[in-house]
């Protein structure tokens, strides 16, 4: 399957019917001399299908050689040729729209039409729900005869509606995984629908960076270091159509409490790979530096300020303790993390820096009641500040707190009661203590000395024998020797009551 941009340099050839530089054509698309010498390398065996040549001629440049009637049947067929991006869901055919225009401003409804192969009507309905959403950026879609279709707005809405975008993508989860091993094999697809970038283009754009970078970057999860990285590639697709962030004197001046974060951003654009001739406007070094910042797993940069963040982690590390079974006020280690990355979040929030957590799904599932803990601490706080977290902030959080839960379950205290002899006992006691450690089974009696004895210290009885008395804790019955399969079912029944015991809303709600 062709690519968009090959297609077009064999239209341009076409076209043209001459020799034409690689200068000519990198001019044409708007694009890197590599990036051109890249594409014409995969057009040879293409052209040879066709019974077609791709001439190179040192000073000259290059040329489509053939009889007309090649020619004419290869025209034809790229004017009806699905691209890869015929089938396209409407997010990502929107996606795919924003991303076009962003990235090659010009471009008209009929280019639309023929690149994604639908209606006028589908293009304009598209554009409808562009522009609803690029209204929530604060900017607009506009389109003017011939001019064809283009973004107004400040600089850097524009930029965080095209982050929007690229990290809404289906795709978006491929360029985390080039991001997370650079060398793999690439196989010439696209990472961002409406982009001209094939994955071996990202992985050579940003080789450098991820290879003698690796103490520069080691505080950044992969998540997070894919979102500072999309953010490079749009600093340098806007850079490169002319585009730079206008930052005021005060935002430069705050930024220049985080030293180590300029250098950084420095170096993310200065060993980029993507445009050979690329120079960034001093500005957009400014502009990249604060989310070398705010993706950090925990900041190192400390802020001048962190009244309000100490206020928000005692009311949060307060209200916890009052709202569920466990005290938090000595967990030195909860504190300490959340007050460090609270520090981060509270330059995402200042800074208006959204985050996405891909663990959300399994956080909300495994650790429902966590979560929902949390979310009812925000939703009572009078601290507005911290009001409008997003789902994705209060989900890193959770995890935090999930932790400091973990650190403080306890095993059920479990009463044994059985017949058998002391030897058995030993082999039993050892065998489900070490194999389901969620079990504190430390006293043994008899059935006859149940009725009498006192049951408050336990949580569960595990008994050898049918117990026929009514009791206010669980009775789980068991073999004399316990099996393998006997131990995965008591490992089941246990389970739920260990939960139950260790809930952070089991108490106080």
């Amino acid at each position: 399957m062709k690519q968009s941009r090959q297609l077009q340099i064999i239209r341009y050839l076409l076209k043209s019917n001459q020799f034409r530089t690689i200068q000519d054509i990198a001019n044409h698309l708007n694009v890197s001399n590599r990036t051109i010498r890249h594409d014409l390398d995969a057009l040879s065996p293409i052209l040879q299908e066709c019974n077609l040549t791709l001439i190179k001629k040192t000073g000259s440049g290059v040329m489509i050689e053939g009889t007309p009637q090649a020619k004419l049947t290869l025209e034809s067929q790229i004017k009806y040729q699905h691209n890869s991006h015929q089938a396209l869901a409407p997010r990502d055919r929107q996606i795919y729209i924003s991303l076009r225009i962003l990235s090659d401003e010009g471009v008209r409804i009929l280019d639309l039409m023929d690149e994604l192969y639908v209606s006028r009507a589908t293009i304009q309905k598209d554009i409808s729900e562009i522009k609803d959403t690029a209204h929530s950026f604060q900017i607009s879609l506009e389109r003017k005869g011939k001019q064809g279709l283009w973004f107004e707005g400040k600089e850097r809405k524009i930029r965080n509606y095209m982050f929007d975008q690229m990290i809404q993508s289906s795709t978006f989860p491929i360029f985390e995984s080039y991001i997370h091993n650079i060398n793999q094999t690439c196989d010439g697809r696209f990472i961002f629908p409406g982009l001209d970038l094939t994955d071996d283009e990202i992985q050579a754009g940003f080789k450098t960076i991820l290879t003698i970078g690796n103490a520069t970057l080691q505080n950044y999860t992969v998540n997070n270091l894919s979102h500072l990285l999309v953010r490079v590639l749009i600093v340098c697709i806007r850079s490169n159509l002319g585009y730079s962030a206008n930052l005021s004197d005060i935002f430069i001046t705050e930024l220049k409490a985080y030293p180590e974060a300029y250098e950084i951003s420095q170096f993310l654009l200065q060993e980029q790979d993507f445009f050979e001739t690329l120079v960034c406007d001093p500005m957009d070094v400014y502009y990249l530096q604060i989310y070398v910042v705010a993706y950090q797993q925990v900041t190192t940069l400390s802020s001048d300020n962190t009244g309000h963040i100490d206020e928000f982690v005692a009311y949060l590390i307060n209200y916890w303790n009052h709202h569920s079974s466990v005290n938090l006020s000595q967990d030195d280690k909860l504190i300490e993390d959340l007050r460090r990355h609270m520090n981060t979040v509270d330059i995402r929030i200042n800074y208006g820096i959204p985050i996405r957590n891909p663990l959300l799904h399994e956080i909300d599932a495994y650790y429902s009641n966590t979560y929902q803990l949390l979310q009812d601490s925000i939703r009572d706080s009078d601290l507005e500040y911290w009001q409008n977290l997003s789902k994705d902030e209060l989900g890193f959080i959770t995890l935090y707190l999930a932790g400091a839960l973990e650190r403080q379950k306890k095993s059920l205290n479990t009463l044994l009661v059985t017949e058998i002899s002391r030897s058995a006992q030993s082999v039993l006691i050892q065998r489900v203590t070490f194999n389901i450690p969620e079990i504190k089974l430390e006293s043994s009696i008899t059935t006859h000395e149940l009725k009498e004895f006192d049951l408050s210290p336990f949580d569960c009885i595990l008994s050898t024998s049918t117990i026929d008395l009514n009791l206010p804790i669980p009775v789980i019955q068991i073999g004399n020797i316990i099996s393998d399969d006997d131990l995965l079912r008591l490992k089941k029944l246990i389970t739920p009551l260990f939960k139950t015991k260790n809930s952070p809303k089991r108490e106080l709600d």
